[in-house]
């Protein structure tokens, strides 16, 4: 989505690989004017906060998947040392698109900063399951 030609919210990095998403930032950064902004959402800590802080028989059954996974991979406390790592999370989802092409990712912080900041200055992380289900990335093109 696009407001008066200046912000575009891409509303889908929260399924996107590694791969994927650095090849929509490249044409991205390609695209934009110098000094856009970008805000992105993808799933956090506070995604995660909510997924184990709830008790699964109240959670939708795709969060219940998700937790699952998460579970399965070794639990939040597995992505939370992968984010301390500043690295990701992503979970193939299917693959009806390829195996790298649609998923569940879960992006720390670090993350933005070190891969997302290298072409974006990241004016804004909020990470708060209180204000957003997903975690925000608000990233400007330098310029």
């Amino acid at each position: 989505m696009t407001l008066k030609g200046r912000l575009t919210y891409p509303l889908v990095f929260s399924h996107f690989s590694a791969i994927q998403a650095t090849r929509w930032l490249d044409e991205f950064h390609r695209i934009a004017r110098p000094g856009a902004t970008l805000i992105l959402t993808t799933y956090g800590r506070g995604h995660m906060s909510y997924l184990f802080g709830a008790d699964p028989e109240n959670l939708p059954a795709g969060h219940r998947a998700q937790r699952q996974m998460i579970t399965e991979c070794g639990g939040p406390s597995e992505i939370t040392r992968m984010f301390e790592l500043g690295e990701m999370m992503y979970f193939s989802v299917g693959n009806a698109f390829g195996a790298y092409d649609y998923g569940h990712a879960y992006v720390g912080e670090e993350f933005v900063r070190r891969i997302w900041g290298r072409k974006f200055d990241v004016v804004e992380v909020v990470d708060d399951y209180q204000k957003l289900e997903q975690m925000a990335v608000v990233l400007r093109k330098p310029g």
